[in-house]
């Protein structure tokens, strides 16, 4: 009896954008985790430099910007918390 009958081309694209780095953008900015360093690193993707490093909580592994831009969103899973970071 066959249970899952999946497309494996079909299932590349999810796991592709699962696996990349955790990222987010509010422009002219990307920000970063940095899991092991426990902080958010933000990117001028203007000129491709480092603006600043934030701290967080332990592990962060997601980000999330808000609609508007003016809030990023991380998980911290090693704190089993949320950092909230305003882009303003």
């Amino acid at each position: 009896m066959r249970i899952f009958n999946f497309n494996r081309q079909k299932l590349w694209i999810p796991l592709v954008l699962i696996a990349t780095l955790p990222i987010a953008v509010a422009q002219p900015y990307a920000y970063v985790s940095n899991l092991s360093g426990n902080s958010v690193s933000v990117v001028n993707t203007l000129n491709n430099t480092i603006s600043a490093t934030i701290s967080v909580a332990a592990s962060p592994s997601g980000l999330a910007v808000t609609p508007d831009g003016s809030l990023v969103y991380v998980t911290n899973r090693g704190a089993n918390a949320v950092s909230v970071i305003s882009t303003a």
